[in-house]
This record gives C-alpha cells, sequence and structure tokens, in this order.
C-alpha cells in the first residue's frame, strides 16, 4: 500500500483512504457514539413540575456510563483523521474526513466538554464550508453556547451563517429547537411558540412531535392561554407517547384549566376514571394533586386541601411531585394566616428541597420565621397548661396525674394486644419458607455466613413470636409485669422513657407547684408574648395578629416592664393601618404613664431623635476602625475602653468577636461568641451568636466525647444499608461489581456484607484513601442509572464513613445517629 500515499492525489489512494475511514474508524465511532447516546435518553428523567426539556441530551450527570462510548468515539476518529487525511493544496481529498471531526465534535457534546466541542465545530465551520455539514456544524456550535449559559452567542452564531431557505426539513427542525430553547432562557414564551410550531409542522417522528406538543402546551400555560394548553396536551396524547408522557399532559389539563372555558366537571370525571384505573396504581399522588388544583379553582379550598392531603399520603417515588404539593398546601396555608401549618408544609419542603435550588436560601429563612412564631405560640400554650396544673390542689393534680397515667397504660396495653393478636393470628408460612429458600444464594457456607439466610430467619422470628428480648422463658405469651430492663429502654429521643412515662413524680416534676416556678413561669409567657408580636410584625407585615397579641398581652400583664416599648409597637401598627382612633387612645395611656419617656413625643407619636453632639464616643471610633478593617486598633481601644454605654456593650462585644476571628481564626472566633451567649442570655445579640455557632460547630467544633469524628484524610467505605427483606442483597452485589469492572480499578475495591442488627444489612464497598476519594465514588453513584435503582427501593440508603467510625457504628448497631452526622458533616 505505499502507492496509497495521502500525499497524492489519485483514484487508488483517494479510495483506499475514504473506505478505510469510512468502514473501519467512522463506522465503528458511530455506533460507539450511538451506544453512549441511548444510554444519555434511557437515563433521561422529566421534571414535569417545570417546562421540560426541548431534547433528552446532557439533561443528567453519567460520566461513568457515557465516557467509555465517547472516549472510544473520539479516539477512533482522532486515528482515521490523522492517518487518512489528505490535505493537498489547501483542499481535503477524503471526503470522510468531515463526518469525522463532526462526530468528534458531537461525542465531546455528549461528555459535556462544551468547550472542545465549539473548537471543533467552528473548525468545521471554517474549513469546510461547502460541507453538506455546514449548517449541523453551526446548529450544534449554537447549542454548546446555550450549553455555556451564553444564549446571545448562540443569537449571534445562528443569525451569521444560517441562511433558513437553504436549510433541510430536519435541519429548519433543529433550527427552531434551538430558537426555542433561547427564547425560553430569556423567558419571550410567545416567540418560543413560534419557533416550536415550525419545529412540529415539520417533524416527522411522533415521539418528538409528542414531545414539542408537550413543551408548546407547557409555554401555552405560561402565558395563561388555558385552551391552547388542552388543545396542546390532548395533541401530545394523541402522538402515542410513552406512558408517562401521556398520563402527565392529561393531568397539567388541569393547571390550564383556570385560563380556560371549558367546564371542571369533565376533567374531574376524566381523573376519576384514571384513579380507578389499576395501572395508575404508582401515578395516584399526581392525580390527587390534579384534582386537588381542581377544586382550588373552582374555590372548594376544603375539598383542595384534602386531594392534596391525599396526594402526599399516596406519593412512592415522584420527590418531585410531592415537593409541589407541599409548596401548594404552604400557600393555602399561608394565605390563611394558618402559620402552624405552614410551618410543617415548609419543613417538609426543606426535607424534599435541594441546596442549590433557585429558592432554597428564601424557603429556608420563611421556614426560621415560622419556627420563631411556632416556638413562641407553643411557650405561651404549655407553660399555660402547667400553669392551671400548678394552680390546683395537690389532690386534684395527683387525681388529674394519675387519670393520665391510667388511660396511658390502657393505651399501651390495647396497643400490646393488638400487635400479639397479629403476631398469633398467622401460621409458619411454609410457601414463603419455600419461596426463599430457592432464591437463596447457591452455595455451601454455613447460616450464619449468609446474610440473606440470617435475613429470613430474623423475618421469620418477627411474624412468629415478635421481637422478644434474649431472656429465660422468652416463649410465654401473657406477661403481666413488665421488666425492669424493659423498663429501662427509651422510646424515642425526646419525652419520658418508659419508666417515667408511668411516674407521678416524672410530671411533677415538671408543674411549676411553688411561688417563684409560677413567677418563673409567668415572666417566660410574658416574653413569648412580645417575641411574637413582634414575629408577626416584623417578619410577616401581619400587623393585625402583631396587635391582637400586644394587646392580649396588655390585658393579661398589666404591670409588664415591656409596656413602653409594647405601646411604642402599637403606635407603630396603628399608624400603619390608619387606626388614628387606637393611635390616640394609646398616646393617651403614654401621657399619663410615661410622661417623660426619651423614646417617643407623647403629643405626636413620634420616635425622638436623641442626637448627640459632632464628637464621636468610644463605639463609634471602634465601629469606625473595624468597618475599615484596621482590626488589631479596634481590639486596642476595645481594651482601653472601661466605660461603654449599656446599649453599646453587646455591639462591642460582638465587634471584638468579628476582630478576633479575622486575626486568629475560627476557634477565638467561637470563644468569643460563647462568652456573648453565656454572659447575655435572652438577649438579641446572644441568639444571633447562638445561630452563628451553630454553622461553626457543624464545620469546626468536635470533642473527644463524641462518638463520630470527621477524619478526611483516612481510610474511608461507602456503605448501603439494607432494611427491607423485599431487597435483593445478591443484585445489588451485582449491579455494584459491573459498575466498579466498567469505572473502576475493581481488583481494589472490596464489596462486603455484614450484619448491623436484626433489621439492617450492611453492604460496604472499600477502601478508599481518604473521604475525597469515597465521596467521589459517592456521588459518581448517584449519576448511574443502575445505582439509582438499588437507591429508589424502599429501605435502601447510602452513606460514606471512616475506617475508625464504622467500627464505632458496629458497636452502636443502629444507623439513626451516624446517618444525622453523615448528612451534616459531609452533604452540608
Amino acid at each position: 500500500m505505499s502507492g496509497c500515499s495521502t500525499t497524492r492525489d489519485n483514484f487508488f489512494s483517494r479510495t483506499y483512504h475514504q473506505t478505510t475511514t469510512k468502514y473501519n474508524g467512522y463506522f465503528n465511532a458511530n455506533e460507539s457514539v450511538k451506544r453512549g447516546l441511548q444510554k444519555i435518553k434511557d437515563a433521561h428523567k422529566d421534571n414535569y413540575q417545570e417546562v421540560i426539556s426541548i431534547d433528552k441530551i446532557n439533561r443528567l450527570d453519567l460520566p461513568g456510563q457515557v465516557f467509555p462510548n465517547m472516549d472510544r468515539a473520539i479516539e477512533k476518529t482522532t486515528k482515521m483523521i490523522t492517518r487518512h487525511s489528505m490535505e493537498i493544496n489547501n483542499k481535503e481529498k477524503n471526503k470522510w474526513i468531515d463526518d469525522n471531526y463532526y462526530l468528534m465534535a458531537k461525542a465531546r457534546f455528549y461528555k459535556k466538554e462544551y468547550l472542545a466541542s465549539q473548537n471543533t465545530f467552528k473548525f468545521l465551520i471554517r474549513s469546510f464550508p461547502k460541507s453538506t455539514l455546514f449548517n449541523n456544524s453551526v446548529i450544534w456550535s449554537a447549542k454548546c453556547d446555550l450549553r455555556l449559559d451564553n444564549a446571545q452567542a448562540a443569537k449571534k452564531t445562528l443569525n451569521s451563517y444560517i441562511n433558513e431557505k437553504k436549510l433541510t426539513k430536519k435541519q429548519t427542525v433543529d433550527f427552531n429547537l434551538v430558537l426555542t430553547e433561547i427564547s425560553i432562557n430569556e423567558k419571550n414564551y410567545q416567540k418560543a411558540i413560534t419557533s416550536i410550531k415550525k419545529a412540529i409542522a415539520l417533524s416527522k417522528k411522533n415521539k418528538d412531535k409528542a414531545r414539542y406538543y408537550f413543551v408548546l402546551a407547557q409555554l401555552n400555560e405560561m402565558l395563561k392561554q388555558g385552551d391552547k394548553a388542552i388543545l396542546n396536551y390532548n395533541n401530545v396524547i394523541k402522538s402515542n407517547p410513552e406512558y408517562e408522557m401521556s398520563f402527565r399532559a392529561a393531568l397539567n389539563k388541569a393547571n390550564s384549566y383556570t385560563y380556560s372555558s371549558g367546564k371542571s366537571s369533565i376533567l374531574l370525571k376524566e381523573y376519576g376514571k384514571m384513579l380507578k384505573d389499576a395501572k395508575n396504581k404508582d401515578y395516584r399522588d399526581q392525580i390527587y394533586y390534579a384534582i386537588g388544583e381542581i377544586k382550588l379553582n373552582d374555590g372548594d379550598t376544603t375539598s383542595a386541601i384534602l386531594n392534596f392531603q391525599r396526594s402526599i399520603n399516596s406519593f412512592l417515588f415522584d420527590v418531585n411531585q410531592k415537593l409541589q404539593t407541599h409548596q401548594r398546601l404552604a400557600k393555602i396555608y399561608f394565605e390563611k394566616k394558618l402559620y402552624e401549618k405552614t410551618y410543617n408544609q415548609k419543613d417538609s419542603i426543606l426535607m424534599l428541597i435541594d441546596v442549590t435550588h433557585a429558592n432554597y436560601v428564601s424557603i429556608k429563612k420563611t421556614h426560621k420565621n415560622l419556627k420563631d412564631i411556632v416556638d413562641n405560640k407553643n411557650i405561651i400554650h404549655e407553660k399555660d397548661s402547667l400553669l392551671s396544673l400548678g394552680l390546683m390542689t395537690k389532690e386534684e393534680r395527683n387525681k388529674k396525674i394519675d387519670d393520665y397515667i391510667a388511660s396511658l397504660k390502657q393505651k399501651d396495653m390495647e396497643e400490646r394486644a393488638q400487635k400479639e393478636e397479629e403476631r398469633n393470628s398467622g401460621n409458619f408460612n411454609l410457601y414463603e419458607y419455600n419461596k426463599n429458600q430457592n432464591n437463596l444464594p447457591v452455595g455451601g457456607g454455613w447460616y450464619f455466613y449468609n446474610p440473606t439466610a440470617m435475613s429470613f430467619g430474623f423475618s421469620e422470628f418477627l411474624t412468629r413470636w415478635g421481637n422478644r428480648k434474649n431472656e429465660d422463658n422468652w416463649r410465654r405469651k401473657n406477661k403481666t409485669q413488665i421488666n425492669d430492663d424493659e423498663l429501662e429502654e427509651k422510646e424515642g429521643d425526646d419525652g419520658p422513657s418508659v419508666k417515667e412515662r408511668y411516674s407521678r413524680d416524672y410530671y411533677l416534676s415538671k408543674i411549676p407547684i411553688t411561688k417563684s416556678q409560677q413567677d418563673s413561669t409567668l415572666k417566660k409567657i410574658e416574653n413569648a408574648y412580645y417575641n411574637l408580636g413582634a414575629h408577626f410584625k416584623n417578619n410577616f407585615d401581619d400587623y393585625q395578629s402583631s396587635i391582637d397579641v400586644f394587646e392580649e398581652m396588655l390585658n393579661r400583664f398589666v404591670d409588664t416592664e415591656y409596656k413602653l416599648l409594647v405601646y411604642i409597637q402599637l403606635i407603630s401598627l396603628y399608624d400603619i393601618i390608619n387606626e388614628n382612633g387606637a393611635k390616640k387612645d394609646i398616646l393617651s395611656f403614654l401621657q399619663k404613664e410615661f410622661p417623660d419617656n426619651k423614646y417617643i413625643n407623647t403629643q405626636t407619636g413620634e420616635i425622638i431623635n436623641n442626637e448627640k453632639s459632632n464628637k464621636k464616643d468610644d463605639y463609634d471610633l471602634i465601629y469606625e476602625l473595624y468597618k475599615k478593617e484596621n482590626y488589631n486598633e479596634a481590639l486596642e481601644l476595645i481594651s482601653k475602653t472601661k466605660q461603654i454605654e449599656l446599649k453599646d456593650k453587646l455591639n462591642v462585644e460582638m465587634i471584638k468577636a468579628f476582630c478576633l476571628s479575622k486575626i486568629y481564626g475560627k476557634k477565638k472566633y467561637i470563644e468569643a461568641l460563647e462568652l456573648i451567649v453565656k454572659n447575655n442570655p435572652n438577649t438579641l445579640h446572644a441568639k444571633k451568636s447562638s445561630e452563628i455557632l451553630d454553622v461553626l460547630y457543624g464545620s469546626f467544633y468536635e470533642t473527644e466525647d463524641d462518638l463520630y469524628k470527621m477524619e478526611p484524610k483516612s481510610k474511608h467505605h461507602m456503605i448501603i444499608t439494607v432494611s427491607s427483606l423485599q431487597v435483593d442483597i445478591p443484585e445489588i452485589q451485582n449491579i455494584i461489581t459491573k459498575f466498579n469492572n466498567k469505572n473502576y480499578n475493581s481488583s481494589k475495591i472490596k464489596i462486603t456484607n455484614l450484619l448491623l442488627n436484626k433489621e439492617t444489612q450492611i453492604i460496604k464497598i472499600s477502601d478508599f484513601n481518604n473521604g475525597k476519594e469515597a465521596l467521589n465514588y459517592y456521588e459518581s453513584t448517584l449519576k448511574d442509572a443502575n445505582y439509582m435503582k438499588i437507591y429508589d427501593q424502599k429501605g435502601v440508603d447510602k452513606m460514606i464513613i471512616s475506617k475508625s467510625n464504622f467500627v464505632n457504628l458496629l458497636n452502636q448497631k443502629t444507623i439513626k445517629d451516624y446517618k444525622i452526622y453523615f448528612n451534616e458533616k459531609y452533604l452540608n
């Protein structure tokens, strides 16, 4: 083949290099790209709570699965270009070289190497202006711009090179889809509608058209074009897409109903049928949500809330739907000023929402503000209840407690009897036993070395006998007394132990009986009233609720030390809502009770401006030094200043803490803040310091007494915990092995199966050199479709753990505490 040189422009050279390029390199590279692209599409999952993506490409991170395919394609195409390019007199004679460049650029795009991909597409645009791939390269270059968050550059690229009249039908479709995506990013929904309609008109594949119709319907929704949205959702269904998209199209019509001329009865009837259809069992949460939306739009808020609750109770796997439902309920409750219920919904939302979500910070802030409302209300309610018990006679109080304990014992006895009846109602399940025996791993080995067999044994034991303690006479059914050991067991993290649960002394210890105890309790109630009123006003602009709380406080605590502050608050509130009569009444009280106060003018209600002379006091000087970042000078002045006005003292202490953090670091910062909390309890500064400490402790502070400790540089394992007998352990191990073989040096990774306790098995994947390496592995599993099938199963959890913490975990025999530690230290 010496005559087939890449520098000789003859028939034999061209034929040889073109044939080799096409059938040896390009064909295999193209097949590899197809396989990788199919993996991307198979792993794609749409979030129907938002406008779905135009395509399924690169919407998830799948490096472990996709990279090998794309790397193979890049390697093949590079080899073909290097060995078989025939550039003679500045002209490429091998007509398959541009195809290889094009395929290489797409492979890089699928790998999310957008800059490298775009450079290759631009090289094609410059070097092959007459190629049939020219327009395709321009369109894909614009796609790269979009992935790089540069919509303006994408528009410029398209405008500079594309002549729509010269595009094929397929290129016209792709061109308009890119325009649609640009318009959606710019929130120009009407322009996006125009573009996607052109794409739909020329699309041939029903599956593609169904997706485009769905996007079009969602865009109609955004513009409140209800009738058009419903029409296009019906077009989705007619296009015969995959079941989930068809199902969601039917449900999304509920969102459009508000802005349509349709009747709710038609949709409700349709959804009623869907609920009865067995194949929709896994989607009932979404159906109930759609019904709730219709009921809400019809003004039936009670029925809407009922259906939203049914949606949450029907949750199986769609976290986005559950999140959407909690958000809807939170909005309803907040509009009705039902703050406790709103707080509960926000609490659930924070458990579900990702920290990278655009609204995470605002949701967390609202949640914290709501917690302040709920906590102060609870203080008032709880302390009032305890006071009422404290004010009873001894005999009345003891009878009340004894009656409560008796009802608790009766309730607990009934629950135990019911559980005992359930345990003894069935016989040994021979069929289940044989079925599980057949499913056990084949091969020898002692029973206690076989975790699956042991799990089944535990299950059968629990089914027949219940959760019996390891003690003599364990098979006795009727036990009239509770053992001392059982009394020591805690029922939960909060509240009394089982022994305390039935103890009169325990409840008496919580009741304020003496005069000093009752005065202290009243003081806490008084503080809670003031804080509650202030929170309503400052955090939620709920002026009427704030007024109600402050007025109730004045009626209940006639001589409260907060009286002047409450008057000032009420004057401000009445001013805001234009209640001039009520404002005059409070001003008259001020004139009588606080005629010489320094804060508010008793005639006008205006705040008195206590401006000092031009001479700056010590606090002003300290603050100026801090603002100018002269931290050492600020600390020196603080140490020399002996007399600081009381109102400025805590501000100076906070400045001192900030300066220490800048000069000496986190440890000194923590110590300074702890002093503020210790020496100034129940102050705003102490509260702010505590909030800062909460953050600092999580990232820095651990004591020798802590069970688990951060050891980022030590060896780590990844563990998968399984607490359900329905989970197939051997199948999980098989998935892990395949994943490791494909993406890692499997010879260095070991898989071990252990029992943590009777309910929980651990699959340990080890060893990783440090925490970062283990976390990288953990995160790569979250991008693997097969691994996600493991995680989606009920009773399965995953985390990473250091080697020494793993030993402590095995000794503890419970995963609960470590799970909290893992979430706080590794994920947050």
